[in-house]
Order: structure tokens, then C-alpha cells, then sequence
């Protein structure tokens, strides 16, 4: 049995610098443009599932229960639906090692050549710390949106190394910004209010599109 508590903790006090907001603005957006980049030379597995789809079923409107099981269906990522479907047959995720003679293999990718350059070069200066900047990405790369969703939550935290502030960006997720919002909203008036404004918002954009 599970219990779910909530602790609500009010202070007098408490605001972001706008020069941290601009931080992890641009922080995401270099975060954005290494993204289309590796996605340009990798098929990531929502690119594998639609054109597994569109060879199955074209234009067909089928429901997505049948769509993701394994035996009836294409299934998701390599079919692996532990994940994304409960089943209560153990033996259907038990895990049986294979040989293979096959060797491993890399998909290089240009960000693989960023990072192996970067690598490279923190061996020769013996530095610990590898820095990227827009400089290290192609000038053609642009930001892209398409492909996510209208608002998204981002994980944040405001660190303090060695005297120095630090912003550490722990990664974004979710198909709406009020996924993890909700968590929180039952005791809490003001952070519920501005879920539904998040709501609202994405209405909106669906109105328009």
C-alpha cells in the first residue's frame, strides 16, 4: 500500500533572477540544437514506430491498444512493452541472454565527433571539465520545436560550487508542463491556478492549429 504526502512550505521571500531565466533559456535551446543534430544522422524510436506504422497501415485508423501490442500489433521500441504495457506474465519479461557473434558497433554521428574532439582535447590540457558553446555547432543548425510538445516541464536546480552559482539543467519531459504541476496542486491555491493557466494556453494553441 502506498501513501502520497504533501508538504507545503510558505515563504516570505522567493524569486529568480532574471539572468538565471535568461541562462536556462539559451541553455535549452543549445540544448534543442544538439538534439537536431544527432537526430539528423540517428532514427530515434518514434521515427522507427511511424514508419513501421505506415508500412502496416498506411492511412488506417487503428486503436492504439492493438497498435502497441507485440504479437498483434508492431509494438514500440524493438517490441520491448514491459515499459509502456503492465502484464502480469513474468515469463513474457524474462530476460534471456543470447550469444552473438556479431561485434559492436557505433553510429557516429556529428555529435559523436564534437564530443570525441572535446574528449580528445581535455586529455591533452588534463582538464576535468568539458565546455560546449554555439561556436562548437555547425552555423547551419537552427532551434526546432516541431517535434515536442506545446509546453514541457524542465528540471532545474541552482547549484553553488566553489563559491560560483551554477545553473544544472537534470533534463525535460512529459507531453504538457502541467504533468508535473499536478502533482502538487491539491493543497496549494496559487500553483493550481497557474496550472490551468498552462492548460488554457495549450487550448488556445490547439484552436489555432
Amino acid at each position: 500500500m502506498f501513501f502520497q504526502t504533501d508538504l507545503k512550505i510558505n515563504t516570505h521571500k522567493n524569486f529568480l533572477d532574471k539572468k538565471i531565466l535568461k541562462d536556462i533559456k539559451e541553455g535549452i535551446i543549445f540544448l534543442n540544437k544538439l538534439s537536431i543534430l544527432s537526430k539528423n544522422y540517428s532514427e530515434t524510436h518514434i521515427d522507427n514506430f511511424i514508419k513501421k506504422f505506415k508500412a502496416r497501415y498506411d492511412r488506417q485508423c487503428i486503436p492504439l491498444s492493438k497498435v502497441l501490442d507485440p504479437e498483434s500489433g508492431i509494438g514500440y521500441k524493438n517490441n520491448d512493452m514491459s515499459i509502456i504495457i503492465p502484464d502480469n506474465n513474468f515469463i513474457d519479461n524474462l530476460i534471456i541472454p543470447q550469444q552473438s557473434d556479431s561485434k559492436n558497433e557505433i553510429n557516429w554521428s556529428n555529435v559523436n565527433g564534437i564530443l570525441h574532439y572535446k574528449i580528445t582535447q581535455a586529455y591533452k590540457n588534463g582538464d576535468y571539465i568539458i565546455r560546449f558553446n554555439s561556436n562548437d555547432l555547425p552555423a547551419w543548425i537552427t532551434e526546432t520545436w516541431n517535434d515536442l510538445p506545446d509546453t514541457l516541464s524542465f528540471m532545474t536546480e541552482i547549484v553553488n560550487i566553489n563559491g560560483e552559482q551554477k545553473i544544472k539543467l537534470d533534463g525535460a519531459g512529459g507531453a504538457s508542463g502541467s504533468d508535473l504541476f499536478g502533482r502538487f496542486c491539491l493543497n496549494d491555491d496559487e500553483l493550481f491556478n497557474h496550472t490551468k493557466d498552462i492548460i488554457d494556453i495549450e487550448k488556445k494553441l490547439i484552436l489555432i492549429w
